[in-house]
This record gives structure tokens, C-alpha cells and sequence, in this order.
């Protein structure tokens, strides 16, 4: 139809159209702000299941912390050490509330004080919206030696070898009772390899040296003759363990040639080296690999305690050794040394510590780390720390308390490096007033100045040695004849 406006024709179907067109922009901008509205709605329940499993999350690791580094192990023991109520099997402090769980999976009650904690649920909740996060926990398993390494009470050393890891025991002076042998482990099981006392009389398995890379396939183990027995160097193949070389030539044989003892055996430039003490002279003796039968004393310290831990510069370029100084037990000079060579003839004496022992050395972003402490008694019994180092003309070390504040004097021993973090292990501490009561912890730290506390082993342990096996660390030393080892 047409009508006439204005003198002008205007057609009816225009008006329809554009009604049409209207119609369909708001079925449009509704249908957008339905979408809008549900995608808000969506944002706020996201939001808000992301905040309930943070605090999920966050409960786990306050609990876990609890667990692992303070050793509350027990329901009963985290409930007092959060401050959180306990209602049944449910721990609840704060905005957390978590549930413990057995080995089986079952929840244990809150005031349980003898069952171990293996599984952790954690539930968070956030405005009407729940999640829960479940970690099993992986703490420390405990064997006793006595039933695990038959009578010992003391790790000598530890590496890893065709795809397991070789542990040398002993009875610290007390050579006479047969505790001392070779022991490997795949993972699960244990398998004794070869009694040293009973074969050959030694006391300790003092050094142990994976020589697969570049010793003929060989497993090479250095064992001391304390008190009693012989010192001496051995090799093993996965068959017999050989006696390659007994050093009684050099310092005598039974109690008149104490302390016989090889520390640590290693390959430089086409030559075997190993690190020995003796009661007058710590010495370095090295055999060629033509003839492993023949060894020749090739330096020697006076009055030095022992020459204890062989170690190759991380260019290859030079052979370092430390010696502990002065073989007085109550003597006030405590002061080890750090020689180095670059023809395993020539030696230089490159840096001083303040304690008796180096005790293990690591590389670590870049720089060398030494630890450190003093075992006589007097003024100084226990106390060490650790070194950050610098390579050069000449070594360059500094006490890393002078960078972690918080750092304090200990029995520094074993170390490691795992997940890109140094693992430490220290005996007793020791502060301004003298011993704190604290001892067995494994200590971590970034390279910077993040130093925690990672584990409290439930007794005083020396931590003498930690290897990384399977992607776990483990860490073993000497005290009531106890092994440590993470659990998973």
C-alpha cells in the first residue's frame, strides 16, 4: 500500500523491514548478554574453586612441613604442633582442615599417637565451593644396622656402580668384631658382597670409587686398618673382590701401625691416586695403570693427621687432597689443608681451614663447596662449617656463614646436589653459648642465601655421606647404628 506524506510516496514494506531488523538486533543483544551473564557466572565459580583448592594446597604444605622437617609423624602430634582442634579424623585450624591416612588409605583418628601418617587429604572451601588435595608423605625410613649391616655402626663411604649403590660399613675402633663389609643395594633389597675383616682383618670401608668410566670396569675400594687389620686397596668386578696392594710395607702391620688407613682412591692422567693417614704422616701414593701391583709414596705431611679426600679440579687441570692437621689429639692447632698438583709430583699448599677436617667436597653453580668440622676435644670439639670456593691460580674460600646469616658451627659432612638445591648434613650445632642440642639435619641451600632446614633425624646422627641413587637422596653416617634413606 502506498501512502502519501508530505507529497512524498513512502512504501510499507520499509517500515516492516526495518521492524524485522530491529527484532533481530535485540534477539542478538540479548542473546549476548545471556552469554555474558553465564560467563560471569562461570568466572565467579572458577575463581572461587581456585581459591578453595590454594587453600587446599596450602594446608597440605603447612602439614607436610609439620611432618617432615619437625618429625610430627603421629595424628596426635600434628594436632599440637598446628594448634588445631581434632574432631574425630578431622584436624581443622584456620581456614585448613586436613585428614590423615594410614598406609591402607584409611582415615586415622585425630588423637591416634601411634600410628605414622602416610596420606594427607586436604580439603579447601571458598564460598560454598570445595576441593581436596591428597600427597602421600614422603618422610624418612629408619633401619637399624644391627639388623640391616649385622654389627655396624658406621658408614665408611658410598657410590653407585653399575646401576646400584655400594655401602661400606665398619665398627668404628673396634676392628675386632667383623661388622666391616661391602653391601649393594638395587633399590629394594640388600646383598652382602664381601666380609674385609674376616679375609683380610681391616676395620673400615673407608673409600669407595666408581672407576667404570675410565678403570677398566672396576669397582675400587680403599679400607683402613684401625687399631687392628690391615690397610689396603681392593677391586671388584661383580665377581671376586681382589686385594690389589697392601700398604703394611709402609706403615707397619696390627696396633703397632695404627690409623692405616686409605681415605679415597681416584684416576688422574693415566695414574692411580689414593689418600692415606698413618700415625706420623698424612701421604699420597699413586701406581700407574700398567702396573696396580706397585705403589710409590709420592708426597707426605708431617705431623699431619691424614690426607682424607682426593678430588679433580672441575677444568681437569689439577689433582687436589686435603689434610687433617696435627695428629695431637688435644693439640690447639686444629688448622686441615688443601694441596694441589698438576703432575701428581710437584705439590702446592693452596688454602687453610680453621677446623681439623675437610670432611667431602661438591660442585655446585659453578663454585666448589667444602665441609668442614673438628672431632678431638677442647675448645673447638664438633664445631666446622661449610666453604664456598673459587678456582684459580689459587683456591679462593669463603665460610658461607658470612653469607647465610642464619647459618650455624656444626659437624659438617656429607653433601649433595639434587634438583638443582645442595643438600648438607651437619652433627651437632653449636651457637654463641656453646651446643645446642640439635644434631642429624639435612640442610638445603639455593646458592644465594635460602638456607632451610629440610629434616631433624629423630637422634644426634653425623651425617658422614650423601649420594643421590634413583633419584632419591640418602644419607647415612654414625650413631646408634642407624641408616637413613626417603621413604618415596
Amino acid at each position: 500500500m502506498v501512502k502519501i506524506k508530505n507529497g512524498k510516496k513512502v512504501d510499507g514494506s520499509v517500515l516492516v523491514f526495518t521492524l524485522i531488523i530491529l527484532i533481530i538486533t535485540l534477539v542478538v543483544a540479548l542473546g549476548v548478554a545471556q552469554v555474558t551473564v553465564t560467563e560471569r557466572r562461570s568466572s565467579g565459580a572458577t575463581g572461587q574453586s581456585t581459591k578453595a583448592f590454594q587453600i587446599a594446597d596450602s594446608g597440605t604444605e603447612i602439614a607436610l612441613k609439620e611432618i617432615l622437617k619437625n618429625n610430627k609423624t603421629k595424628p596426635s602430634e600434628l594436632v599440637t604442633a598446628l594448634g588445631a582442634a581434632c574432631n574425630g579424623t578431622e584436624i581443622t585450624w584456620g581456614s585448613y582442615k586436613i585428614i590423615a591416612k594410614d598406609t591402607g588409605g584409611t582415615p586415622i583418628v585425630c588423637t591416634d599417637n601411634s600410628t605414622n601418617i602416610d596420606k594427607i587429604k586436604s580439603i579447601g572451601t571458598y564460598s560454598n565451593t570445595s576441593r581436596a588435595v591428597e600427597v602421600k608423605v614422603c618422610g624418612m625410613d629408619i633401619w637399624n644396622l644391627n639388623n640391616t649391616f649385622t654389627c655396624a655402626n658406621f658408614i665408611g663411604d658410598s657410590t653407585t656402580y653399575n646401576g646400584k649403590l655400594y655401602y661400606g660399613t665398619g665398627q668404628n675402633g673396634q676392628g675386632n668384631n667383623g661388622c666391616v663389609k661391602l653391601y649393594s643395594y638395587d633399590g629394594s633389597s640388600w646383598t652382602e658382597i664381601y666380609d674385609f675383616f674376616a679375609n683380610n682383618g681391616s676395620d673400615m670401608v673407608y673409600a669407595l670409587y666408581d672407576g667404570f668410566a675410565d678403570l677398566n670396569g672396576y669397582l675400587w675400594i680403599g679400607v683402613g686398618g684401625r687399631d687392628f687389620g690391615n690397610g689396603g686397596i681392593f677391586r671388584y668386578k661383580g665377581g671376586t673382590v681382589e686385594n690389589v696392594f697392601d700398604f703394611n710395607s709402609f706403615f707397619g702391620s696390627g696396633t703397632s701401625g695404627k690409623y692405616q688407613e686409605i681415605y679415597s682412591i681416584i684416576y688422574f692422567k693415566g695414574y692411580f691416586y689414593a689418600a692415606a693417614g698413618g700415625t706420623n704422616n698424612a701421604r699420597i701414593f699413586r701406581s700407574s695403570t700398567g702396573d696396580i701391583d706397585t705403589w710409590t709414596q709420592v708426597y707426605s705431611i708431617p705431623n699431619a693427621y691424614q690426607a682424607r679426600e682426593l678430588w679433580i679440579s672441575s677444568v681437569g687441570s689439577k689433582l687436589y687432597f686435603t689434610s687433617g692437621q696435627d695428629n695431637t689429639e688435644n693439640s690447639s692447632v686444629y688448622e686441615a689443608r688443601i694441596f694441589s698438583t698438576a703432575d701428581g709430583i710437584s705439590w702446592t699448599n693452596e688454602w687453610d681451614s680453621d677446623y681439623r677436617y675437610v670432611y667431602d667436597k661438591v660442585f655446585y653453580k659453578g663454585k666448589l663447596y667444602l665441609s668442614s668440622h673438628t672431632t678431638t676435644s677442647g675448645p673447638f670439639e664438633r664445631r666446622g662449617t661449610v666453604y664456598q670456593c673459587t678456582e684459580g691460580a689459587t683456591l679462593t674460600c669463603t665460610d658461607l656463614r658470612t653469607i647465610i646469616s642464619t647459618m650455624q658451627e656444626g659437624a659438617y659432612g656429607g653433601m649433595a646436589v639434587y634438583d638443582n638445591i645442595l643438600y648438607i648434613g651437619a652433627g651437632e650445632l653449636f651457637n654463641v653459648s656453646g651446643p645446642t642440642g640439635e644434631g642429624g639435619i639435612i640442610f638445603s641451600y639455593d646458592g644465594v642465601t635460602s638456607w632451610n632446614k629440610e629434616y631433624d633425624l629423630p637422634n644426634d646422627a653425623r651425617i658422614w655421606d650423601i649420594k643421590l641413587f634413583n633419584n632419591k637422596l640418602y644419607e647415612s653416617g654414625e650413631i646408634n647404628s642407624t641408616y637413613y634413606a626417603p621413604s618415596c
